[in-house]
């Protein structure tokens, strides 16, 4: 039932909350009005979106990394892709000092002063255990994004994120 002057719903909705009122001048009930917007976005730490995954939270199957916070969507991956990524992977093995870098393929990389945690396509990394810690950006020698469909994003925002984290080298 719907009362003047009252709150009548409240949810969330694109990361934004919305408390809808009848207008208080209003002689009918059919016309509710936007009354307050306020963002709700949630930032997470590295450590909080860890804990998710050990959780069960969220698991490979979700798709998502964290960049500057926030759980962002991945793109699926393409055969154009997943090409390319095999050729970098069976080219990096063959040239690659074994003793002295260690590949990765989308597997994530930890920068916790920026709240991230992303998957680029390849990354060279000094060679040791990454058991218990992801690795971070003092241990990265290269970043490799395959820019499908995501160029802008990778040419734009993530090369940002990853000067920001003082990594070199990134094609």
């Amino acid at each position: 039932r719907l009362l003047r002057g009252r709150t009548v719903w409240q949810g969330t909705s694109n990361k934004l909350f919305y408390i809808v009122k009848m207008a208080s001048n209003s002689k009918s009930h059919k016309s509710p009005t936007v009354e307050h917007l306020v963002s709700t976005t949630l930032r997470l730490s590295l450590d909080r979106y860890d804990r998710m995954i050990q959780a069960g939270i969220l698991d490979e199957n979700d798709r998502v990394e964290l960049i500057r916070g926030e759980l962002r969507t991945m793109n699926p991956l393409g055969p154009s892709n997943e090409n390319v990524v095999g050729f970098l992977k069976l080219w990096s093995i063959k040239n690659l000092p074994e003793d002295y870098v260690r590949l990765r393929i989308q597997n994530s990389i930890g920068l916790p002063l920026l709240g991230s945690a992303h998957e680029p396509d390849a990354a060279w990394v000094k060679q040791r255990s990454y058991a218990k810690k992801r690795p971070s950006s003092k241990d990265v020698f290269l970043i490799i994004e395959v820019a499908d469909s995501t160029r802008t994003y990778d040419m734009g925002e993530k090369r940002d994120l990853y000067a920001s984290a003082l990594i070199a080298e990134y094609w």
